[in-house]
């Protein structure tokens, strides 16, 4: 007999152990079937197939087949389902139609030969210049500098290197070495460094001096990249066009020229060499006449000295196996940005690139780094822009009649939807866009007239060319075409705030005189000159208000078209004139009356992108 706690007997312990043996015993649940019990082992029942795994594999009847167990769990697998619900199948409905379109995108895709592997970032998928079609933007490039290290010269000079221990051939002396030349104080330097960096910074992502690479010290980096600064600054404030600015260019210029028979060059000097190659516009002055950088050489030389000094197999090595840093990101948006500066001179110097297929093939892998933003994908489609334009250009190919190249339609099917973008940045990515259709329609329209006067002399041939009346059709054409893009360029300038206008690169201001001067030249082939007339006031009223600079050449444009018009028994035009247009024309006026207009003439997109008509015709008679 058991005992509690205290040794009594427990009486109640033994009353009931009677009661329960005399109970029936609880039976416990089948759940296995007669085969895996005889077996011993674990019955796994599906429910859909209505027998046991092990007996769906043996192919014998499941003793669980047509149990209690499969009724009640179909009936539990029927109640899982929620009654119909309309707005339920209208979200599944709007779900389907989404994967639909999904799927033809991608259909349309494969078939255009664009094929590409799904990515995190579909949007940023890019190919280079010359493999665009085959590429895609999840995927890492070989580098193009992977077989130099092995070159004879080259393991020649790092034997050399490693032996002497190099050469000390630049020293960087800050703001104080840059201050020893005279130009202004410690604290005038940092102010204008401050204006560059917020003014022209958000140009080139650099907006710290850590996002460019370089110490947060001002005082440890290169005399020159701080004169470089400081000369942006300047052009931004009250000091523009004074003696100083002038002699600040000409110390930088001199500066510059010290710095082409060094290589490899440190950060900081190649950080100089790409800001001066997007602003180096010279200061305007009538007693002084500066000597003017040729943006398209200088641009050149940056890319070469880029090639030297960014080591891109390290860089695409760390983006491979993942272990990217901030330096080569910075690396990579320094070298897409002096491509693209040189792209753009190219284009508008009508000379041609000096950058191989195979280094131009890096600027897509900036977009592979885990922090790239809508700006490097900006940067990445306008550079691929401007190297198809150059392509197109080069073949020397008429425009379709479309207004399309077929290049450039490839491009649009990609990129067409960053034009769309409501920023700044996508503002002046829209300029260049027109800027690049517009030579596109004045090189055709200047080989249509060149060919059109070649055939003068030439005997006429049935098959050979063209009818009068199909020459002239194009002409009209492409004049329309100029006219069209050269509109919109301007439409899309006086949408910038004034402050982004006044720092935008040079090659953009430039657009922006083209642009006038076509539509000038133009005019009497508008089918709305009213229209025309306004927009060109527009957009030079806005320029002069935002300090863009220089304005002589579109301005004496207007003011020669004026002075045609003003000719010509036209009341409607001269009554426009003289009410809408007195404020916009009346400062041109002034500074061009004593001009014989016939006997100037417009500078070419030539002339304006290599500098020349800052010292030719225009810098003496307008007093520049």
């Amino acid at each position: 007999m058991s005992q509690n706690g205290k040794g009594l007997p427990n009486e109640e312990t033994g009353t009931q152990a009677v009661a329960d043996s005399t109970r029936p015993k609880k039976r416990r649940r089948v759940l296995a079937c007669e085969t895996c019990r005889r077996i011993k082992s674990r019955c796994d029942f599906d429910v859909n197939a209505g027998a046991c795994n092990r007996c769906k594999t043996l192919r014998i009847t499941c003793s669980l087949t047509g149990s209690e167990l499969v009724g009640n769990a179909s009936q539990a697998s029927r109640s899982d389902f929620p009654p119909s619900d309309p707005n339920m199948i209208h979200e599944l409905q709007r779900k389907i139609s989404e994967q639909t379109v999904l799927l033809k995108d991608i259909k349309r895709i494969v078939e255009g030969g664009q094929n590409s592997k799904a990515t995190h970032k579909p949007r940023f998928e890019t190919n280079s210049a010359s493999s665009v079609q085959n590429d895609d933007q999840g995927s890492t490039k070989s580098p193009a500098d992977q077989n130099t290290e092995n070159a004879p010269v080259v393991v020649i000079r790092n034997t050399l290197r490693r032996a002497h221990g190099g050469h000390e051939r630049l020293t960087d002396y800050g703001i104080i070495g840059f201050v020893a030349c005279g130009f202004f104080s410690y604290e005038v330097v940092l102010d204008f460094l401050n204006i560059f960096l917020s003014r022209c910074g958000p140009w080139i992502q650099e907006t710290t001096w850590e996002s460019m690479g370089l110490d947060s010290n001002p005082d440890s980096m290169s005399s020159l990249l701080i004169a470089s600064c400081c000369f942006q600054g300047v052009r931004l404030s009250q000091f523009r066009n004074t003696p100083i600015h002038i002699q600040l260019y000409e110390h930088i210029r001199r500066e510059l020229a010290q710095l082409s028979l060094i290589s490899p060059l440190p950060m900081d000097y190649l950080q100089c060499l790409a800001i001066m190659t997007l602003w180096n516009m010279a200061p305007i002055s009538p007693s002084m006449k500066p000597e003017f950088i040729d943006s398209w050489l200088l641009s050149g030389h940056c890319v070469q000295q880029a090639m030297l000094a960014i080591n891109f197999t390290e860089i695409l090595s760390s983006v491979k196996y993942g272990k990217t840093n901030g330096r080569n990101q910075i690396g990579l948006r320094l070298w897409n940005n002096i491509c693209l500066a040189h792209l753009c001179f190219a284009t508008g110097t009508g000379r041609p690139s000096v950058i191989a297929d195979a280094y131009l093939d890096q600027c897509s892998s900036v977009l592979n780094f885990f922090d790239a933003t809508i700006q490097d994908g900006i940067v990445v489609a306008e550079i691929h822009f401007h190297s198809t334009l150059l392509k197109v250009l080069k073949a020397s190919r008429p425009m379709p009649t479309s207004g399309n190249p077929k290049e450039l339609t490839q491009w649009n099917d990609k990129w067409g939807y960053l034009l769309e973008l409501n920023s700044d940045r996508a503002l002046m990515f829209r300029m260049s866009y027109h800027l690049g259709y517009l030579i596109i329609s004045q090189r055709s329209l200047k080989n249509i007239i060149s060919a059109s006067n070649s055939r003068v002399n030439t005997p006429v041939d049935q098959n050979g060319p063209r009818s009068p009346v199909s020459t002239d059709k194009e002409r009209a054409r492409y004049t329309h075409l100029s006219i069209d893009h050269s509109t919109k360029l301007l439409e899309t300038i006086i949408r910038l705030p004034p402050l982004v206008a006044e720092a935008m690169p040079d090659h953009l201001v430039l657009s922006y005189v083209y642009a006038i001067i076509i539509l000038t030249t133009c005019y009497d082939d508008s089918t709305n000159k009213s229209y025309t007339m306004k927009i060109i006031q527009e957009a030079l009223g806005f320029c002069r208000n935002a300090g863009l600079t220089p304005n002589a050449p579109a301005e004496f444009a207007v003011a020669k078209l004026e002075h045609r018009l003003n000719g010509q028994v036209d009341a409607e035009v001269s009554a426009k004139l003289a009410q809408g247009q007195e404020q916009v024309y009346q400062e041109p006026l002034s500074a061009f009356s004593s001009l014989a207009f016939s006997d100037l003439e417009f500078p070419s997109l030539e002339d304006l992108f290599g500098g020349a008509f800052m010292t030719g015709a225009y810098g003496e008679d307008l007093n520049l």
